[in-house]
Formats: structure tokens, C-alpha cells, sequence
């Protein structure tokens, strides 16, 4: 190609990306990216995804993050596959401070999708026990137009009911009140805090709490 005046594009390296990443040379793409910077051709969030897909399958998530922060500080934004990658290996490993910095990136910037995210994030947050934290991040996500799932609504209510902390769960309840009618179990978990556990036959008993 050079040989003929024909010089590739952002799509031709990134194929060419691709194709050390699948032989395990990494070094070899690292150095494709970075001859597209040099060109002036800004490697895309396609360019970053063939990298992170490597290092989800290696469940490895030093490497990730540190090839998040570069994409970040050459101000490129993730898109939803990225956001995917991360989020999964942060919970995963339990990566909670990870997550969030993430979340919050997503919240300024606007990237991503938040409602595959925020599955992902309520679920580690839960699991960690971090019910502030799952709390504060369900109404950024009200505040942004975008609805919540019924299953990480539900699942996080329930946790604040054993941990019995009634003004979040009245916060939660009327954040997601704003995307129509509650079905009446979740408006009975308002009033009768104890006795409000669904049971298996509403598909949404202990399966709630373990994730499922």
C-alpha cells in the first residue's frame, strides 16, 4: 500500500490490530496504535475494544484499567462495549472504587450505556455491600432520564429493608415512581418493610438477592 501512495485509514489499521491481537502479539498492536497517532489518525474505541476483549478473556483487569486511562488521557471515549469489558472484570474482582470511577466518568461525559452498566454495577455494589453507594448511582441514573431495572430496584430495596433504612428506601421507591405505576408488591415493600419479601412464585424471591 505504501509502495503505491495508498496509505491505510483508521478501519485498515484497526483490522490489522485485530489481526496481532488474535495471534497474541501485543506488543505488535500497541505499536499499530501508536503509528496511527504519529499519522495523526486517532485510534477509536474499536481500536481500544480489540485490546480489552484480549484482556476480559485473560480476566485481567490491571491491564484493562491501566489501557482505560490511556484512552481516557488521549480523550477518547469509550462506547458501550468498552464499558462492558471494564465493568464485568471490575465486578468480577470486586474492583468497587474501579467501578464507581467509572460510573462517574460515564455520568459526566455521557458515554455508554447506562442501563447494561448499571446491571452489572448494582449487582457489584450489592454483593459488596455498598447500599449508599447503589443508592446514590440508582438516582444519577433517574436524573438522567434513563430507567433502572425493575430486578436492580427490587434487589436493592430488599438489602436496605434488612439493613432497615427506610428514608433510602422511600428515596429509591419514589425515584423509580417517575417511570410510571409500581406494581403493587413493591408499594406494599414501602409500607410494610417487614413482611415485604416476594416470594419464589413472582420469580423475584432469593434469586434477588444472589443476582440471579
Amino acid at each position: 500500500m505504501h509502495e503505491l501512495g495508498c496509505y491505510p485509514d483508521v478501519p485498515a489499521y484497526n483490522a490489522a490490530v485485530r489481526n496481532f491481537v488474535i495471534a497474541k502479539r501485543l506488543g505488535d498492536g500497541f505499536a499499530l496504535r501508536d503509528e496511527m497517532a504519529s499519522k495523526g489518525l486517532m485510534p477509536n474505541p474499536t481500536t481500544y475494544n480489540l485490546f480489552f476483549r484480549c484482556y476480559y478473556w485473560a480476566f485481567d483487569i490491571g491491564s484493562a484499567w491501566r489501557l482505560y486511562e490511556w484512552m481516557r488521557s488521549e480523550g477518547c471515549f469509550p462506547n458501550t462495549q468498552s464499558c462492558m469489558f471494564i465493568i464485568r472484570l471490575c465486578h468480577r474482582h470486586g474492583k468497587v472504587a474501579q467501578a464507581l470511577e467509572l460510573w462517574s466518568d460515564m455520568v459526566s461525559n455521557r458515554f455508554g450505556s447506562f442501563a447494561l452498566v448499571s446491571n452489572v454495577l448494582f449487582d457489584l455494589l450489592c454483593d459488596e455491600g455498598k447500599l449508599e453507594d447503589a443508592g446514590r448511582c440508582f438516582c444519577q441514573m433517574v436524573e438522567l432520564g434513563q430507567k433502572p431495572s425493575n430486578v436492580a430496584f427490587r434487589r436493592i430495596k430488599i438489602l436496605m429493608q434488612l439493613a432497615k433504612q427506610e428514608e433510602s428506601i422511600a428515596r429509591l421507591t419514589e425515584n423509580m415512581a417517575r417511570f410510571g405505576r409500581l406494581a403493587p408488591e413493591d408499594c406494599q415493600m414501602v409500607h410494610h418493610p417487614a413482611e415485604s419479601r416476594p416470594s419464589n412464585g413472582d420469580g423475584a424471591g432469593i434469586d434477588i438477592l444472589r443476582g440471579a
